[in-house]
């Protein structure tokens, strides 16, 4: 069965447009990445208790909220083509350049959920509503990275895992990963969330064929989808 009871929630996912919402959002961040997980992260005002970065500025900010509006649920932040120079390396941009402009590539990073609703509910709505916006504003592929311990719920959702870990200093040890947006029978084949949304816009197979033309070790046969479900 395909997971669709979280796509109405894709509706009620943000992008925030003004100071107050971006103020609310920095708050919210402190209290999980700082207050709650204990990271030292560049960026941090204990002070003021708000968590802002320096790419804060070129970034899109997506946020869910309550039924009641009265709280944050979950935050995800996106970037339309540009990417953190420390990352150009791990994420191996340069491999990206030979078959596409990275104007179409969008990274997601940042994504965090409340514990009162740490649940795969509100990753789902967070990341489909990024997903949706990035296709929107015409976007071939995304980018993110995680934990390796994560990687298995990224990879059934329908993301692929596909260069080597790499050291992140305060977040660890990280997974680079991909998702193309127009994969549409690979979310098929994996139940995926994503397969409705893709079914929202027109789609065709040159990028993957590209993608795997340049990265030919990562072929979705390669992995076992069967032990995580997302």
């Amino acid at each position: 069965m395909i997971h669709t009871f979280s796509q109405t929630l894709v509706d009620r996912v943000q992008i925030a447009s003004s100071a107050s919402e971006i103020d609310e959002l920095e708050q919210f961040r402190y209290t999980v990445y700082v207050q709650e997980q204990g990271k030292n992260v560049d960026g941090a005002d204990h002070a003021r208790r708000r968590l802002r970065l320096s790419s804060d500025d070129t970034a899109r900010h997506y946020y869910l909220r309550s039924p009641d509006s009265a709280q944050i649920l979950g935050y995800a932040r996106g970037h339309l083509g540009t990417f953190p120079e420390h990352l150009e390396e791990p994420l191996q941009l340069w491999r990206f350049e030979r078959f596409c402009d990275r104007r179409v590539l969008f990274l997601s990073s940042q994504l965090m959920v409340a514990p009162r609703a740490r649940n795969l509910t509100v990753m789902r709505a967070l990341t489909g509503a990024q997903y949706r916006d990035a296709r929107r504003n015409g976007i071939r592929a995304w980018l993110c990275h995680c934990r390796s311990t994560l990687t298995p719920i990224y990879v059934r959702s329908g993301l692929r895992v596909y260069g080597p870990d790499f050291d992140l200093g305060n977040l660890g040890t990280q997974s680079p990963l991909i998702g193309i947006c127009e994969d549409v029978e690979h979310f098929l084949s994996l139940k995926s969330y994503f397969y409705p949304l893709a079914l929202e816009f027109d789609n065709n197979d040159d990028f993957r064929r590209e993608f795997h033309r340049e990265f030919p070790s990562q072929h979705p046969k390669e992995h076992n989808h069967e032990s995580t479900d997302v």
